[in-house]
């Protein structure tokens, strides 16, 4: 190998180790900003579940008050 392919090849090279030292930088931010992302996702699920519950409770508490003031609904005749 003649000196200039030499010098050449290990510019290829160096632009090459840079570019993949960029795409690591990348790579990390990305990885940290989905992590975020997963635990939000994750907040947001115990949030539904618990309105859930609370859901259930309204609907158990209305049926007993329905059942109490015998505002059930009677079939016509």
């Amino acid at each position: 190998m003649t000196v200039e392919t030499e010098a050449l090849m290990m510019e290829i090279l160096r632009r090459i180790q840079s570019d993949v030292t960029a795409i690591r930088g990348d790579v990390r931010e990305l990885k940290t900003r989905v992590g975020h992302i997963e635990t939000k996702l994750s907040f947001l699920d115990v949030q539904m579940s618990e309105l859930s519950v609370r859901m259930d409770r309204r609907d158990d508490m209305t049926d007993r008050i329905v059942r109490r003031l015998d505002l059930d609904e009677k079939p016509l005749s």
